[in-house]
């Protein structure tokens, strides 16, 4: 099993509700604040869990920028954060990690929907203290109610802020931009409409240019589930029943197991297995490592999977 991850300590120095539904925190960690790059997030401690948010700030220092909107049919935490968490209030967080990093390249196309610019408004950050060129495209559905609008204004970049007040005959027309593939490397992060659409417009684009942040929770349990086991390295073998995951049985069974986001999307329950037929869940496991690693939290099997545990 993977080993423990090292808890940090914050204190929210800054609270701005933007609206009912998004707020932006400044985050000042205690004791040395590690360095990331952008793209970089963070997992935030809530009485409804861990959860991770995008760091929306250059690593200057030991304060961190997030911003969270509120989820209201969601298990709670973002609610919380925006509703409750307060000025002066501690919390919990865990190291930065980045599964979205800018890469190398003579120019970009920044999309942003949303909450999502707090991935990419770092990226434009770093371009443009590189001297980089780049195109920003920030899509929200009023300017009143967007986080960091007045840092997307102030960036050096061919910058656009696109509002639509929520209709989809007035969203953005990303098709002008991606008709014809180049040497672009392309960053999005939004809502899963406007991904989808910019997926399936750029599927002519070679794959290794087109990027996307997600931390949508994955669809943990279905209604067509059936029972499968677990065999443990000792040959105990622990039943999986429709509506259980395997993180859930293991530790109703005393197994200590390490988890964050528990919906599919940090990697942190990540468990080596040594056979069995799984069926994967998550959006974080590439094909490859499919074949002998999964995520315990979202996915499961057909049959016995023996776990290395």
């Amino acid at each position: 099993m993977s080993s423990g991850t090292e808890h940090l300590e914050a204190v929210v120095v800054e609270k701005s509700k933007i609206s009912s539904e998004f707020c932006t925190l400044k985050l000042q960690v205690e004791g040395d604040a590690p360095a990331f790059e952008p793209g970089a997030h963070t997992s935030l401690q809530t009485p409804f869990g861990w959860r991770n948010y995008s760091l929306a700030n250059l690593a200057e220092g030991n304060i961190w920028e997030v911003g969270i909107k509120a989820e209201r049919d969601g298990r709670g935490a973002s609610s919380w954060i925006v509703d409750t968490l307060a000025e002066g209030e501690k919390i919990q967080c865990q190291m930065p990690e980045n599964t979205f990093p800018l890469h190398e390249a003579s120019s970009y196309l920044l999309i942003a929907g949303g909450i999502g610019v707090t991935a990419v408004l770092p990226m434009a950050r770093a371009l443009d203290q590189a001297g980089k060129a780049y195109q920003f495209i920030y899509c929200v559905r009023d300017r009143q109610d967007a986080a960091f609008v007045d840092a997307v204004e102030a960036l050096k970049g061919d910058t656009t802020i696109h509002c639509d007040q929520g209709e989809e005959d007035g969203f953005f027309d990303f098709w002008p931009l991606v008709e014809t593939p180049d040497d672009r490397l392309i960053y999005c992060c939004g809502p899963k409409i406007m991904m989808e659409d910019l997926e399936d417009m750029t599927g002519h684009w070679p794959e290794h240019q087109i990027n996307f942040e997600d931390f949508k929770p994955v669809e943990i349990i279905k209604a067509d589930d059936v029972a499968f086991a677990i065999e443990l390295q000792n040959g105990r073998q622990l039943d999986v029943k429709p509506g259980e995951t395997i993180l859930q049985v293991l530790r109703a069974h005393g197994l200590e197991t390490r988890s964050s986001c528990e919906s599919g999307t940090c990697g942190s329950c990540r468990t080596s297995y040594l056979a069995g037929e799984v069926e994967h869940r998550d959006l974080v496991l590439t094909d490859d490592e499919k074949a002998h690693d999964i995520m315990i939290c979202v996915s499961r099997a057909k049959g016995v999977v023996v776990l290395d545990v």
